[in-house]
C-alpha cells in the first residue's frame, strides 16, 4: 500500500494549482482524478469554452508562481480588461471603476476555463508525482485511523497524513467525510454563451441588473482578426423557466431580446454560440477541516457567478493551504 504526505483528489483548476504547489513545496504528492489530464494546447478558432473565468491579479499572480501563467499567455486566449460598469437596469444607479483609478495595467483577465486547467496539466506533466486518472474514490477510513486510507474504485488503496478534497461542488470526500452543508438553490439559473456584438467591447466588463436577474457581458479575445474586441461571454441569470425559454428561441430572436435586455450598449448583437442553462446553487461546507482532512474550492464553498470570484476564492485557498502545510512541517 503507498504512503503519501498529501493525496489531492479532484484535478480541475483548484486540485491541479494545489498538486503543482505542493509537489514544488517538496511534498509526496498523489493526485486522484475521475477523468483524464487534459494538455490540449490548440483548438479550431470557433472552439470556445463557454464557461469562462473572470481571473483577479492575485489568481494571476500565483498561477505565474506556478509556471501556468506564461503558458496561459502562449495560448493567446486571454483577453485583460480594463474597467467594469455595473448598472441598474430598473433604476438611475450605476457604477464604472477602472484599473487607471488604481493604477494598475488591468483589473484582471477573462479566460476560458479550460485555457486554465490545460496550462496547469501541462505543468503536471512535468513534476514529480503519482497520478490515479480515470478512477475514482469509493471508500474513506475514519477520521480517528491515521494515517487516512482511501480505497479507489480500481481496488487499489492508498494512505495519506492529509486527504485535500478538491473534487467540487458535489465532493466524493465531503461526503464521504461527513462535512455538513448549509446549501439553497437560487431562484435562478444561468444562460452561458458566446456572442458576437457590433461594437467594440472595450476592454471593459459589464453587468446589468434587473428585478429578473442580472446579465453580464465579459470581453473575449477573438482569432478573429478583424473583429477581434467584438466578442463576449455572456453569463444570463433569470428565473429557469425564462432561461429555458431564451435557450429555446431561434437565434435571430435570441439576439434580438438580448440587445434590448442590455440597452443596446454594444450595438446590436449579431450572432451566439449554442446557448447552455446552468442551475445555480449556494453550498457552503460548515467545517473545512477534519483530523487528516480539507476541502478547498467548490468542495468547501460555492457561490453565485455574479460576482466573478468562485475560482479566485479557489486559488487563494491552495496559497493558504500550501502555506499552511510549510509552515507545519517546519514546526514539526
Amino acid at each position: 500500500m503507498s504512503h503519501f504526505d498529501i493525496v489531492v483528489v479532484g484535478a480541475g483548476m483548484v486540485g491541479a494549482s494545489l498538486t503543482c504547489g505542493l509537489v514544488d513545496a517538496g511534498f509526496k504528492v498523489a493526485l486522484v482524478e475521475a477523468g483524464q489530464l487534459d494538455c490540449t494546447r490548440d483548438w479550431p478558432k470557433n472552439d470556445v469554452d463557454p464557461r469562462v473565468s473572470a481571473l483577479s491579479l492575485a489568481s494571476q499572480n500565483l498561477l505565474t508562481h506556478l509556471g501556468a501563467w506564461p503558458l496561459i499567455e502562449s495560448m493567446q486566449r486571454l483577453q485583460p480588461y480594463q474597467a467594469m460598469q455595473v448598472w441598474d437596469g430598473c433604476g438611475t444607479g450605476e457604477l464604472e471603476f477602472t484599473a487607471a483609478e488604481q493604477h494598475l495595467p488591468y483589473l484582471g483577465h477573462i479566460l476560458e476555463n479550460r485555457t486554465i486547467t490545460s496550462a496547469l496539466h501541462q505543468c503536471l506533466a512535468h513534476k514529480n508525482y503519482t497520478l490515479f486518472e480515470q478512477t475514482k474514490i469509493v471508500d474513506m477510513s475514519p477520521q480517528d485511523i491515521t494515517p487516512r486510507r482511501l480505497s479507489l474504485a480500481g481496488g487499489e488503496q492508498i494512505t495519506a497524513d492529509v486527504v485535500v478534497g478538491a473534487d467540487g461542488a458535489n465532493s466524493k470526500i465531503r461526503q464521504l467525510a461527513g462535512l455538513p452543508t448549509r446549501e439553497w438553490d437560487y431562484p435562478h439559473h444561468a444562460l452561458v454563451t458566446r456572442v458576437k456584438v457590433t461594437q467594440d467591447h472595450a476592454n471593459t466588463a459589464w453587468q446589468r441588473f434587473t428585478e429578473n436577474g442580472i446579465l453580464a457581458f465579459l470581453p473575449l479575445s477573438s482569432p478573429d482578426t478583424d473583429l477581434q474586441a467584438h466578442y463576449c461571454s455572456i453569463v444570463w441569470s433569470q428565473p429557469q423557466a425564462a432561461a429555458q425559454a431564451m435557450q429555446a428561441l431561434p437565434e435571430d430572436e435570441f439576439c434580438q431580446a438580448l440587445s434590448a435586455a442590455f440597452e443596446g450598449k454594444l450595438g446590436p448583437v449579431l450572432a451566439t454560440d449554442p446557448r447552455h442553462v446552468i442551475a445555480l446553487r449556494q453550498r457552503h461546507a460548515k467545517r473545512y477541516v477534519q483530523p487528516g482532512l480539507v476541502l478547498v474550492g467548490d468542495a468547501a464553498h460555492t457561490i453565485h457567478p455574479l460576482a466573478g470570484q468562485g475560482v479566485n476564492l479557489g486559488l487563494l485557498d491552495v496559497a493558504a493551504l500550501v502555506l499552511t502545510l510549510e509552515q507545519a512541517r517546519h514546526d514539526g
